[in-house]
Protein backbone atom coordinates (compact mmCIF):
# COMPACT_ATOMS: atom_id res chain seq x y z
CA UNK A 1 0.00 0.00 0.00
CA UNK A 2 1.20 3.50 -0.82
CA UNK A 3 1.07 4.73 2.77
CA UNK A 4 3.60 2.05 3.75
CA UNK A 5 6.12 3.26 1.16
CA UNK A 6 9.24 4.75 2.84
CA UNK A 7 9.57 8.51 2.57
CA UNK A 8 13.18 8.26 1.44
CA UNK A 9 15.31 5.59 -0.16
CA UNK A 10 17.12 3.64 2.59
CA UNK A 11 20.79 4.45 3.08
CA UNK A 12 22.78 1.47 1.86
CA UNK A 13 26.34 2.71 2.33
CA UNK A 14 27.25 3.68 5.89
CA UNK A 15 31.04 3.39 5.75
CA UNK A 16 32.60 6.72 6.62
CA UNK A 17 29.31 8.48 7.37
CA UNK A 18 29.24 10.53 10.55
CA UNK A 19 26.25 9.55 12.68
CA UNK A 20 25.15 11.26 15.89
CA UNK A 21 22.76 9.12 17.93
CA UNK A 22 20.97 11.00 20.69
CA UNK A 23 19.59 8.64 23.31
CA UNK A 24 22.02 5.77 22.73
CA UNK A 25 22.99 4.46 26.16
CA UNK A 26 20.51 1.58 26.05
CA UNK A 27 17.67 0.00 24.14
CA UNK A 28 17.01 0.83 20.50
CA UNK A 29 19.51 3.69 20.36
CA UNK A 30 22.35 1.53 21.66
CA UNK A 31 21.43 -1.29 19.28
CA UNK A 32 21.47 1.14 16.35
CA UNK A 33 24.86 2.47 17.45
CA UNK A 34 26.29 -1.06 17.50
CA UNK A 35 24.82 -1.88 14.11
CA UNK A 36 26.08 1.33 12.51
CA UNK A 37 29.58 0.86 13.92
CA UNK A 38 29.63 -2.64 12.44
CA UNK A 39 28.67 -1.15 9.08
CA UNK A 40 31.63 1.23 9.18
CA UNK A 41 29.92 4.45 10.26
CA UNK A 42 31.67 7.06 12.44
CA UNK A 43 29.44 6.89 15.49
CA UNK A 44 28.93 9.49 18.20
CA UNK A 45 26.63 8.50 21.07
CA UNK A 46 24.87 10.84 23.48
CA UNK A 47 22.72 10.23 26.55
CA UNK A 48 22.63 11.20 30.22
CA UNK A 49 24.48 8.15 31.57
CA UNK A 50 28.15 8.85 30.86
CA UNK A 51 29.38 5.53 32.25
CA UNK A 52 27.26 3.57 29.76
CA UNK A 53 28.48 5.74 26.89
CA UNK A 54 32.10 5.20 27.86
CA UNK A 55 31.52 1.46 28.11
CA UNK A 56 30.21 1.50 24.54
CA UNK A 57 33.17 3.51 23.26
CA UNK A 58 35.66 1.21 24.99
CA UNK A 59 34.12 -1.76 23.18
CA UNK A 60 33.78 0.02 19.83
CA UNK A 61 37.07 1.70 18.82
CA UNK A 62 36.78 4.97 16.94
CA UNK A 63 33.44 5.96 18.43
CA UNK A 64 32.84 9.17 20.36
CA UNK A 65 30.88 9.67 23.59
CA UNK A 66 29.21 12.95 24.44
CA UNK A 67 27.05 13.02 27.61
CA UNK A 68 23.88 15.03 27.14
CA UNK A 69 20.55 15.78 28.79
CA UNK A 70 18.13 16.45 25.93
CA UNK A 71 15.88 18.58 28.13
CA UNK A 72 18.66 21.19 28.43
CA UNK A 73 18.43 23.34 25.30
CA UNK A 74 21.75 25.11 25.87
CA UNK A 75 23.54 21.82 26.45
CA UNK A 76 22.10 20.47 23.19
CA UNK A 77 23.40 23.51 21.30
CA UNK A 78 26.87 23.08 22.81
CA UNK A 79 26.91 19.35 22.05
CA UNK A 80 25.89 19.93 18.44
CA UNK A 81 28.76 22.37 17.97
CA UNK A 82 31.22 19.81 19.36
CA UNK A 83 29.86 17.03 17.17
CA UNK A 84 29.99 19.15 14.05
CA UNK A 85 33.54 20.33 14.74
CA UNK A 86 35.06 17.04 15.85
CA UNK A 87 32.89 14.42 14.23
CA UNK A 88 30.86 15.88 11.37
CA UNK A 89 27.11 15.76 10.70
CA UNK A 90 25.91 13.38 8.02
CA UNK A 91 23.14 11.64 9.95
CA UNK A 92 21.38 12.63 13.18
CA UNK A 93 19.15 10.05 14.88
CA UNK A 94 16.91 11.05 17.77
CA UNK A 95 16.31 7.91 19.84
CA UNK A 96 15.79 9.49 23.27
CA UNK A 97 12.58 8.49 24.96
CA UNK A 98 10.83 7.86 28.23
CA UNK A 99 7.88 5.58 28.97
CA UNK A 100 5.82 5.30 32.12
CA UNK A 101 2.39 3.64 32.15
CA UNK A 102 -0.32 6.14 33.02
CA UNK A 103 -4.09 5.88 33.27
CA UNK A 104 -6.66 8.62 33.70
CA UNK A 105 -7.39 7.40 37.22
CA UNK A 106 -3.75 8.11 38.12
CA UNK A 107 -3.37 11.30 36.12
CA UNK A 108 -0.10 13.04 36.96
CA UNK A 109 0.80 16.35 35.33
CA UNK A 110 4.51 15.96 36.10
CA UNK A 111 4.59 12.62 34.27
CA UNK A 112 2.74 14.12 31.30
CA UNK A 113 5.20 16.98 31.11
CA UNK A 114 8.23 14.68 31.47
CA UNK A 115 7.14 12.65 28.44
CA UNK A 116 6.73 15.77 26.34
CA UNK A 117 10.07 17.15 27.56
CA UNK A 118 12.06 14.07 26.57
CA UNK A 119 10.08 12.53 23.72
CA UNK A 120 9.16 15.73 21.89
CA UNK A 121 10.78 18.91 23.21
CA UNK A 122 14.20 17.22 23.23
CA UNK A 123 13.78 16.51 19.53
CA UNK A 124 12.93 20.18 18.97
CA UNK A 125 16.12 21.21 20.76
CA UNK A 126 18.17 18.86 18.59
CA UNK A 127 16.53 20.15 15.42
CA UNK A 128 17.18 23.73 16.50
CA UNK A 129 20.84 22.85 16.93
CA UNK A 130 21.47 20.82 13.76
CA UNK A 131 18.92 21.74 11.11
CA UNK A 132 20.51 25.09 10.14
CA UNK A 133 23.89 23.38 9.75
CA UNK A 134 22.45 20.56 7.64
CA UNK A 135 20.64 23.01 5.39
CA UNK A 136 23.76 25.14 5.05
CA UNK A 137 25.96 22.21 4.07
CA UNK A 138 23.38 21.01 1.56
CA UNK A 139 23.24 17.37 2.62
CA UNK A 140 22.36 15.24 5.59
CA UNK A 141 19.80 12.90 7.06
CA UNK A 142 17.46 13.27 10.05
CA UNK A 143 15.80 10.30 11.74
CA UNK A 144 13.20 10.62 14.51
CA UNK A 145 12.51 7.27 16.17
CA UNK A 146 8.82 7.36 16.99
CA UNK A 147 6.20 4.68 17.75
CA UNK A 148 2.90 3.36 16.51
CA UNK A 149 1.68 4.25 20.01
CA UNK A 150 1.35 7.74 18.53
CA UNK A 151 -1.13 6.68 15.85
CA UNK A 152 -4.07 6.14 18.18
CA UNK A 153 -4.90 5.97 21.87
CA UNK A 154 -3.73 2.86 23.71
CA UNK A 155 -4.25 1.64 27.29
CA UNK A 156 -1.77 3.05 29.82
CA UNK A 157 -0.31 5.39 27.18
CA UNK A 158 -1.93 8.59 28.37
CA UNK A 159 1.47 10.29 28.61
CA UNK A 160 3.52 8.34 26.08
CA UNK A 161 1.12 8.21 23.13
CA UNK A 162 0.53 11.95 22.70
CA UNK A 163 4.26 12.69 22.89
CA UNK A 164 4.96 10.17 20.13
CA UNK A 165 2.04 11.46 18.06
CA UNK A 166 3.63 14.90 18.19
CA UNK A 167 7.02 13.47 17.18
CA UNK A 168 5.56 11.60 14.21
CA UNK A 169 3.64 14.67 13.06
CA UNK A 170 6.84 16.71 13.38
CA UNK A 171 8.72 14.22 11.21
CA UNK A 172 6.05 14.22 8.52
CA UNK A 173 5.98 18.00 8.40
CA UNK A 174 9.78 18.09 8.27
CA UNK A 175 9.74 15.75 5.31
CA UNK A 176 7.53 18.13 3.36
CA UNK A 177 9.70 21.10 4.28
CA UNK A 178 13.05 19.42 3.62
CA UNK A 179 12.15 17.29 0.62
CA UNK A 180 13.22 19.89 -1.93
CA UNK A 181 16.53 20.84 -0.27
CA UNK A 182 19.07 18.05 -0.02
CA UNK A 183 18.25 17.26 3.58
CA UNK A 184 16.17 14.12 4.07
CA UNK A 185 14.01 13.03 6.98
CA UNK A 186 12.89 9.61 8.15
CA UNK A 187 9.96 8.92 10.46
CA UNK A 188 11.22 5.65 11.90
CA UNK A 189 8.07 4.24 13.42
CA UNK A 190 9.23 0.64 13.25
CA UNK A 191 5.65 -0.65 13.19
CA UNK A 192 4.63 -2.99 16.00
CA UNK A 193 8.06 -3.71 17.52
CA UNK A 194 8.55 -0.19 18.91
CA UNK A 195 4.94 -0.17 20.05
CA UNK A 196 5.49 -3.29 22.10
CA UNK A 197 8.87 -2.17 23.38
CA UNK A 198 7.47 1.08 24.67
CA UNK A 199 3.75 0.79 25.30
CA UNK A 200 4.04 -2.58 27.01
CA UNK A 201 7.55 -1.96 28.33
CA UNK A 202 8.32 -5.67 28.04
CA UNK A 203 11.14 -5.79 25.52
CA UNK A 204 12.79 -2.37 25.62
CA UNK A 205 15.90 -3.61 27.43
CA UNK A 206 16.28 -6.99 25.71
CA UNK A 207 19.46 -6.87 23.59
CA UNK A 208 18.34 -9.49 21.05
CA UNK A 209 15.00 -7.77 20.50
CA UNK A 210 16.58 -4.32 20.12
CA UNK A 211 19.27 -5.65 17.79
CA UNK A 212 16.58 -7.11 15.51
CA UNK A 213 14.73 -3.80 15.47
CA UNK A 214 17.94 -1.87 14.80
CA UNK A 215 18.57 -3.94 11.69
CA UNK A 216 15.23 -2.72 10.38
CA UNK A 217 16.09 0.90 11.06
CA UNK A 218 19.59 0.97 9.55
Amino acid sequence: MAWLTPFNKPLTEWRGRSVWLVGASSGIGLACAKALHALGAKVCVSARQEALLQAFVSEHPGCMALPLNVTDAQAVQAAARIVQAQHGLDVVMYCAGVYQPLRATDYNLAVMEQHMAVNYHGALYVLDAVLPALLAQGHGHLSLVSSVAGYRGLPQSLAYGPSKAALTHLGEALYLECHQPRVCRDAADGAKPIHHARAHHANASRPIYCARLARGLV
